[in-house]
């Protein structure tokens, strides 16, 4: 196994929190929820949606919050004033004590009175020294595979590398490897500081959904040189923090919730709860309007500073408590739509949609897949398929002009995003190198309906008569 030589070396970990350590004080008053970022992620748009309704809030979902211990300490203070963490279940796993202001606030976000999913109520606390070696990774002893994980979201709102590229490799690879098994979310924060480089851990891993700041101020662009699987870009999305600290130790755990209230609302559905469709339908829910910047490729799925766009969990939300729609060669799919099936190098899929006419549509969609990693022995073997995503025109069920692709050789999602579709028949066209489990979710979303022309005209008579016997009648 690479790096084997390493176990005998001093071990260099270092972790860094998100945010400066001193940035919350105990006595600090606790930030009320900001309406204006809420309203920015979507969530007020939800709750206007759903309403009367109440919307899904986490209930019934597991979470693991993993924290880099400041001065030893990387617990929370169950004993708030402020109650809000009253009524939960908060373990603290071998290793973990002291209270840790970095964990209160990210508590917070993620479970407490700042979260999209307050129903969160049985959560784990890890220390991240833990977590990385002998408490789940088994960094520590390399014959072991990393522990199974049965709860169902971990939240990492910290950044580190061994400072060695075999064992942040090897780190990586073993993540990788428990989420493509065990089927849970893994959400983790990139840096703060737009200059600052992408960190090692966890960012670098394929599986998980990297996070950064709306306002850019977080790190970003392509994955580590020297890791394997560079050149992929980072984060997967953005998040809106101005309320609350632009830091992305807290734009994490929104992710992270935002995936609850998701999980929540499809309890039942197991294509609905995998992993990449989560994924797959909070990146395709992500909006772009915010950034004028904004741009992707056919070789760049997302763009090199706010991935996919901005957390929407309307979007999202939508998206994934829509109806499955399979791949069909003569069979249209409902304009918003997800699917979670596998496919191989001898199956294309095809999704067929309709804008309507009259009317015109903005698409956006998204296709993602794990990467595999085989544990035999203490060696670690990852694999990972390559996905292409084709997107045309078509008369009927015959595709006819290629409008756009993503073929990213390296990054594990392809994206589409059209604005100002007219009306007429399209079509998602995937294929791949070999077989895979993917997810993809989609939403053509209709921005206007141009009125017939006979419509036109019957508008302009009502005109015409108004004008002139308004005009008799003054």
């Amino acid at each position: 196994m690479m790096g084997r030589f390493l176990r005998n070396a001093p071990l260099q970990l270092f972790l860094q929190i998100l945010i400066t350590v001193n940035l919350i004080s105990p006595c600090q008053a606790v930030f009320p929820p900001d309406a204006t970022d809420q309203a920015a992620a979507g969530y007020t748009d939800l709750l206007n949606r759903l309403n009367p309704n109440p919307p899904p809030t986490g209930a019934g979902i597991f979470v693991t919050q993993v924290e880099a211990a400041v001065n030893g300490n990387s617990f929370i203070d169950t004993s708030l004033v402020t109650g809000e963490f009253n009524g939960k279940t908060i373990i603290g796993l071998p290793g973990n004590s002291g209270i840790s202001n970095h964990a209160n606030k990210v508590g917070r976000s993620l479970y407490g009175n700042l979260s999209f999913a307050p129903g969160i109520s049985n959560i784990h606390i890890y220390d991240a020294d833990l977590w990385l070696d002998h408490g789940f990774l088994n960094f520590d002893n390399n014959a072991l595979p990393p522990a199974v994980e049965t709860r169902d979201i971990q939240n990492h709102s910290w950044v580190g590398s061994y400072d060695n590229t075999a064992d942040d490799n090897e780190a990586l690879q073993r993540l990788d490897m428990a989420i493509e098994r065990d089927g849970f979310l893994a959400i983790v924060g990139v840096d703060n500081g737009s200059a600052t480089p992408l960190p090692n851990l966890l960012s670098n891993a394929y599986n998980t959904i990297s996070v950064g700041l709306s306002s850019g101020n977080s790190s970003s662009g392509k994955t580590t040189v020297g890791l394997d699987g560079s050149g992929r870009i980072k984060p997967d999305l953005v998040t809106p923090q101005s309320g609350v600290g632009d830091y992305s130790s807290f734009a994490t755990p929104w992710v992270s919730a935002t995936s609850a209230l998701l999980l929540e609302a499809n309890f039942g559905n197991l294509d609905a709860q995998q992993p990449e469709s989560v994924k797959a339908a909070i990146l395709a829910g992500a909006t772009k309007t915010e950034f004028p910047s904004w741009s992707r490729s056919p070789t760049q799925p997302i763009d090199l500073t706010y991935g996919a766009g901005e957390l929407n969990i309307d979007n999202a939300h939508r998206i994934l408590t829509s109806l499955q729609q399979e791949a069909s060669s003569f069979s249209v799919v409902n304009p918003t739509g997800w699917d979670y099936d596998n496919i191989s190098p001898s199956a294309d899929f095809s999704y067929f949609f309709d804008v309507p006419a009259g009317s015109t549509a903005d698409l956006s969609a998204l296709v993602t897949w794990n990467r595999d990693v085989a544990f035999n022995s203490g060696v670690l073997t990852p694999e990972i398929a390559d996905i292409n995503l084709n997107f045309s025109s078509s008369i009927g069920f015959t595709p006819q002009q290629l409008i756009d692709q993503s073929i990213s050789g390296v990054d594990n999602i392809e994206h589409i995003y059209q604005t100002g579709l007219p009306e007429g028949r399209y079509v998602l066209e995937l294929s791949a190198d070999s077989w895979t489990d993917f997810a993809i979710a989609w939403d053509a979303r209709l921005i206007s309906a141009i009125p017939e022309p006979g419509s036109l005209l019957l508008l302009l008579a009502g005109w015409i008569f108004l004008a002139i016997f308004g005009y008799r009648q003054r």
